[in-house]
């Protein structure tokens, strides 16, 4: 039995051995011909039981019944194409007991580039296996064997054929796999990536594009993640950077992006910025979506200067760029914009008619719009053209519009128009109406919304005649034969309102309450804006007086906007009797008055209410279909506005602070209410849309008779709002709003009253957001008002998104809150309503643990209660990709860098990055680390100098074991640190502390050499020129003066105790400014200190710290010679050491001005000093006097001061209108926190080069070295951001041209990502 078994083997190996022919295995010699027990097999050349044989025709007869669950087939790929494979039924689950063979050729024998796209099978069940050549049972030409969820890695046969095969087992079964296999011989770079496809001539190697051969699918895959294909959304535009733009793109960048939109609609090609290796980095862009046709291509571009603009022939375009491996620069910048197909031809129907808008309207249309209409009206109409709504930049985006259909001929011009007021309308002289509308580059506003009636008729110069078949006779609004613009041209008294939710307006006869005029034709509309209302809003009418001729003179009424169709009409009415109040039954309303030509009476008064209710003013009955009646409360059918309209005094709308509160008492309170109240209570929040929270102090009402209700929003009448109705004495449950307005009511009835309730509602605090880390990035967010105290109430959340969907390291730098009553909680994924995602809760003042997320997105929550705050929390989130890490080492701060899950045990395989920058000017960082544990000699921490990694000349050490690394300090303003695990024995891995080296004697006077720091605040730092930056600010304390040098005047300035000895360890320093700005004249009268040790320091300006300020040191007992200052500023230091003290010195400081270099009161006189200048155009010339901002912009000077996590908007005079002549103007922007202010130009446009826009850090405008730059001319300048809490802003203009002006958002960059309008 043994050898019978062996000899089998043996058979069955030989046969397994023997190639395949035709995708088939060489039959085995048996004299069965069936293939029960045979699956997989051939038995002779004319009875196989394999997955060929039902394409090749020679199964066994019993194939299907004996292998039913075999499958697979010979796939032969197309000359350079691809054919995908998946197991069965994918991707649903695949059958148990599954068999599959897949044998795979190309059609000229070139290689097989298999790729993997997707993979789920039963871990260890269910195989699939992939390899060379058509023989799977050969076990040398197997790649590979996998099972389970992750993705086999691609690969490429090494011929032209290759297999695969699939099995599962009688148990679970999973999604299968989705495999691509591509012919990558036929021009193809699938699979030989940085080789030469010798086969079919053409590059994949990184030089293709500069020799102009790539295959054609090079960047498909050989490009990295530098490839994009975009959709411009319609009207819109989008932004096309180099990598890493405005930062330098890498090395051997291969990009390339395909772009269309989403109306298939031209594209517009606009270069921002450019500047590549000339000759060396190229960006190519063209036409179409295929950049590997020649033909397609416009140009090839390297260098500094912009690239032509272009304009596509199609919806598509494609730009490339490619970079070397030697010099790597900025990169560039290009806006690809819709260009739009904008003209249109319509027709309007007999009696109907067509609306116009601009584009995106009511969204603002875009810049570089040309757009063209033509309307024809059916039948032989005419058209009358009605303008709804326009809004354009005023004398810059113009519409046009005329009769006829050929908008080329100008004298068919009727008006062209811009601005903000409405268009006259206008009736068609013909068939027909154009229209035309154009914007230019700058500003964009909402556009317009017209509507073209069909008509047959028009009352335009013939009043009182018939027209085509209707009437212009006064008689006509009686018959309602009018023609449609009979009111516009005939009638005396037109207006049209507009009434916001609340709101009212009076109607008046003519002349009331004096007798209205014969023939009087007078209309009027009345239309509802219903704002952020989402719910039925209607007109009513309320009739207070009425008087006119019976039967003569008539008042008509209708819903809607349009008085012409008949079926819009209500009533009409005349004589005495005040008719009753109307609701229309939509948003609009509408009355009419004529009277003949016979008796006049005092007419009518009437008030038109907007509002989302029935009654109307008129209590006690119904009204379509609701009550006004006082029971309607308990028969639950009021109508909306009952409690407004039927309610007596006791109906309210009230407003909560922001931050702040209110109470609501029922009435009398504390007293006792009264009986058949009826009250009502809508409560909003001031400002932004936020909750509120609802506390009960006290509540007694008649147990079951007396009640009262709350709910959710404004609507009391929507029951789905109501939260509870309560009566007795047991206070109601407290609740919190779910938005922005809550509604209370309260009721009585006729029998017993008590003392009543007493609610307060305070204002939450708004603190919800959704934050995204971006790809290697990181995000911060604090406390509300951090790093000032939370305030009361607070309720908030933040839901974290990773850019990439990675995980995320929850960082906590500071943590306070009210113990055991303010909360924190966090918790994985973005459902905190989800109890399992919830990690902790935490309260107090110890900062809680980091963490890391485990997935792509987490969750934090915050709230606080009425009573006690604290200065609250702030957090960073980074981004884990690939686990590197970019980190800004605060001014006199640090940061803590930990191996991943620190302390739990880093993961195996870790690769991970960090990149440390000091946020100060030319500060090094100084690294010291607390923890050290890692797989000795397996798992490495390295760190260095800089922020290149990849450069082998920065790195300090490579380090592993538990022995802490050396401490260090970098020798640049950036460290790296990397850390690599192998796959085996993990630690505890590392915590290293980065500390911001800054060079400041605060609270260090006289210590001497600084710990970490390479400066000293001991006075003998003046000797060794290592004094810290702000030592003789901070350690001069004592002994600095400030002096003020009058105009022609003179002050003197002597050493300590001068003329005694001055004392020992002096550190004494002066600013002496000269008023009138002039140069001062130094003259040293006596002098006399220990040689060589005690030194007197003479310099130009007011900034002694600055090297390059100094005039020279001195000592000794010789006088030095006497010296001109450069301008209206000098400083003088002066220091001694421990030892001999002597006499001094004395030194006078003249002003040479002889005459005053003030404006006061010579504003715009250019004569007022032949020194310094008054005029405006002393800013051009650079000699302004010092005061003259000051002193001559006293109408235009202005200082503002931005709260943290906000902004505002500065505009210049006038903006958007254009801003006046000679303008000049002055201000100061500061903010409330020190932090730095970021400046956005939203819009520019000034003469160029006459009127300048100046900008710079600071509060000194006048300090040349804090200038920014000054800008004028039409260009959008480049934003900035100042790094010392204020800018600086000056505009000054000529008398000739003035524009529309600027547009600048300032912002507090407290906490990126929290910034709301001020």
């Amino acid at each position: 039995m043994e050898l019978k078994i062996v000899t089998l083997l043996l058979i069955a190996a030989v046969c397994s051995s023997i190639s395949a022919v035709n995708g088939q295995t060489t039959p085995k010699p048996t004299p069965s011909s069936s293939c029960y027990g045979n699956c997989n097999e051939c038995i002779s050349f004319s009875c196989c039981c394999d997955n060929a044989c039902p394409y090749l025709g020679d199964c066994c007869p019993d194939f299907q019944e004996a292998c039913p669950n075999a499958c697979g087939e010979i796939v032969n790929i197309p000359n350079g194409g691809s054919v995908d494979i998946t197991s069965p039924l994918y991707p649903n689950y695949y059958p148990d007991d599954l068999n599959c063979n897949w044998t795979i050729y190309t059609e000229h024998g070139s290689m097989i580039y298999f790729e993997h796209v997707d993979f789920n099978t039963e871990d260890g069940f269910d195989f699939y296996s992939a390899g060379n050549g058509d023989a799977p049972s050969q076990e040398t030409s197997e790649v590979w064997r996998h099972s389970g969820s992750s993705r086999p890695e691609d690969f490429l046969t090494d011929s032209g054929t290759g297999w695969i095969t699939f099995t599962s087992d009688v148990n679970t079964a999973a999604r299968g796999f989705h495999t691509i296999v591509h012919d990558s011989g036929y021009g193809s770079c699938a699979g030989i990536c940085g080789l030469y496809n010798n086969a079919n001539g053409c590059s994949c190697t990184t030089t293709c594009i500069v020799s102009d051969d790539c295959c054609y699918d090079y960047f498909e895959y050989c490009a990295g993640d530098c490839n994009e294909n975009i959709q411009i959304p319609v009207g819109g535009s989008v932004n096309v950077t180099s990598p890493n733009y405005p930062s330098n793109y890498p090395d051997n960048a291969r990009c390339r992006w395909i772009v269309d939109t989403a109306q298939s609609t031209r594209i517009e090609v606009v270069f921002n910025d450019y500047l590549t290796e000339l000759d060396g980095d190229y960006f190519f862009a063209g036409h179409g979506s295929l950049p590997s046709q020649d033909t397609s291509e416009i140009w090839g571009f390297s260098g500094s200067s912009l690239p032509p603009n272009y304009v596509t022939d199609g919806d598509t375009a494609w730009l490339q760029f490619v970079s070397n491996k030697e010099i790597n620069m900025r990169g560039f910048h290009a806006t690809l914009t819709d260009f739009g197909d904008c003209i249109y031809e319509i027709t309007v129907p007999e009696g109907g008619s067509s609306i116009v808008t601009s584009t995106n309207y009511p969204e603002d249309y875009p810049n570089g719009e040309s757009c063209q209409w033509v309307l024809t009206a059916v039948n032989g109409g005419l058209l009358n053209v009605t303008f709804d709504d326009f809004a354009t930049e005023l004398n810059h985006d113009f519409m046009f519009a005329g009769d006829g259909d050929t908008p080329s001929n100008a004298s068919t011009v009727i008006e062209p128009h811009s601005g903000t007021t409405l268009p006259p309308d206008y009736m068609s002289t013909v068939g027909a109406v154009w229209y035309r509308f154009t914007s230019d580059e700058s500003g964009t506003m909402r556009g317009f919304h017209s509507t073209a009636y069909w008509t047959y008729g028009s009352c335009e110069g013939k009043c009182d005649t018939m027209s085509n078949g209707c009437s212009c006779f006064s008689d006509c609004v009686q018959d309602g034969s009018c023609c449609p613009d009979y009111v516009i041209h005939c009638a005396e008294c037109i207006d049209v309102y507009y009434l916001n939710r609340g709101e009212s307006v009076n109607i008046l006869s003519p002349n009331y309450p004096n007798d209205y005029h014969d023939n009087a034709q007078c209309q009027w509309i009345v239309n509802g804006d219903p704002g952020d209302f989402e719910g039925d809003y209607r007109i009513i009418v309320q009739f207070l007086d009425f008087r006119t001729q019976t039967g003569e003179d008539f008042l008509y009424a209708g819903h809607g906007n349009d008085p012409s169709q008949e079926t819009a009409v209500i009533w009409e009415h005349s004589g005495n009797q005040i008719p009753d109040n109307f609701l229309s039954n939509n948003s609009s309303a509408w009355l009419r008055f004529t009277s003949n030509n016979f008796i006049t009476f005092r007419g009518f008064y009437a008030v038109a209410h907007h509002v989302s209710g029935y009654c109307g003013g008129q209590c006690e009955f119904m009204s379509d279909g609701c009550s006004c009646f006082v029971d309607c409360i308990y028969a639950g059918n009021c109508c909306k506005d009952y409690f407004q309209s039927c309610g007596g005094n006791c109906t309210h709308t009230l407003v909560v602070p922001y931050e702040g509160s209110i109470d609501v008492y029922s009435p009398n309170y504390p007293s006792d209410y009264p009986n058949d109240a009826r009250c009502q209570w809508i409560i909003t929040t001031e400002g932004a849309s936020q909750p509120m929270y609802v506390e009960y102090i006290d509540f007694e009402t008649e147990q079951c008779c007396d009640f009262y209700f709350a709910g959710h929003g404004s609507s009391p009448s929507n029951e789905t709002t109501e939260i509870y109705a309560h009566s007795g004495s047991s206070l109601p449950p407290n609740f919190t709003s779910l938005s922005a307005s809550i509604w209370m009511r309260f009721i009585s009835d006729s029998s017993v009253t008590n003392r009543g309730f007493h609610a307060k509602v305070y204002y939450i605090a708004n603190c919800s957001y959704t934050l995204i880390v971006p790809d290697s990035g990181s995000t911060e967010f604090a406390s509300p008002g951090y790093p000032d105290d939370y305030p009361n109430n607070a309720i908030c959340q933040w839901i974290a998104y990773s850019e990439s969907n990675n995980q995320m390291l929850v960082s906590f730098v500071d943590f306070t809150t009210e113990l055991n009553a303010d909360f924190f909680y966090a918790g994985n994924t973005d459902e905190p309503t989800n109890n399992n995602s919830v990690i902790w809760q935490h309260s107090g003042d110890v900062i809680p643990p980091d963490f890391a997320s485990t997935g792509g997105s987490v969750w934090f929550r915050f709230t606080s209660d009425r009573l006690i705050n604290f200065q609250g929390f702030h957090v960073i989130l980074s981004d884990m990709a690939n686990c590197s890490f970019n980190i800004l080492v605060p001014v006199n701060g640090f940061v803590d860098v930990y191996s991943p899950n620190y302390p739990a045990d880093y993961p195996n395989d870790a690769r991970c990055q960090w990149l440390l920058y000091s946020e100060g000017d030319d500060q090094p960082l100084h690294i010291e680390y607390n923890d050290f544990d890692t797989q000795s000699n397996a798992d490495f921490y390295f760190a260095g100098h800089g922020d290149s990694p990849s450069n082998a000349t920065t790195e300090i050490y490579a380090h592993s074991g538990t022995q802490l690394p050396a401490d260090y300090t970098s020798t640049e303003t950036s460290v790296w640190m990397r850390f690599i695990s192998d796959g085996s024995i993990t630690a505890t891995g590392f915590h290293a502390t980065v500390y911001y080296v800054g060079d400041s004697c605060q609270d260090r006077c006289f210590e001497g050499i600084l710990p970490r720091f390479d400066c000293s605040c001991h006075s003998n730092c003046v000797y060794e020129d290592n004094c810290c930056h702000d030592f003789f600010d901070l350690c001069a304390a004592n002994c600095s003066y400030e002096y003020h040098v009058p105009l022609a005047g003179s002050v003197d300035v002597t050493s300590p105790n001068y003329p005694d000895d001055y004392p020992n360890q002096s550190v004494c320093q002066w600013l002496v400014y000269s008023d009138s700005g002039a140069q001062m004249q130094v003259t040293f009268m006596d002098f006399r200190t220990q040689t060589g040790v005690d030194l007197f320091y003479a310099g130009d300006t007011d900034e002694p710290s600055q090297a390059n300020s100094r005039i020279w040191a001195y000592s000794g007992s010789v006088d030095p010679d006497d010296f001109l200052s450069l301008g209206g500023a000098l400083w003088f230091r002066f220091t001694s050491d421990l030892l001999i003290t002597h006499q001094g010195f004395h030194i006078v400081v003249s002003d040479t001005a002889t005459e005053a270099q003030s404006c006061a009161g010579q504003c715009f006189n250019t004569t007022a000093s032949s020194v310094c200048s008054c005029n405006t155009d002393c800013v051009f010339s650079d000699n302004c006097c010092s005061d003259f901002f000051d002193l001559c912009a006293a109408d235009c000077n202005f200082n503002h001061t931005i709260t943290p996590f906000t902004k505002m908007d500065l505009v210049s005079p006038n903006y958007p209108d254009n801003y006046p002549d000679n303008a000049l103007c002055q201000w100061i922007i500061q903010t409330e926190s020190g932090s730095d202010i970021l400046a956005q130009f939203q819009f520019f446009e000034t003469e160029s080069p006459y009127d300048v826009f100046f900008a710079g850090n600071g509060v000194e405008p006048s300090r040349n070295s804090s200038t920014v730059w000054a800008h004028s001319g039409s260009v959008l300048p480049n934003d900035f951001r100042s790094d010392v809490g204020a800018v600086w802003v000056r505009f000054v203009t000529d008398s000739s041209v003035n524009m529309q002006g600027w547009h600048v958002a300032l912002s507090d960059t407290s906490v990126p990502g929290s910034v709301e309008d001020e």
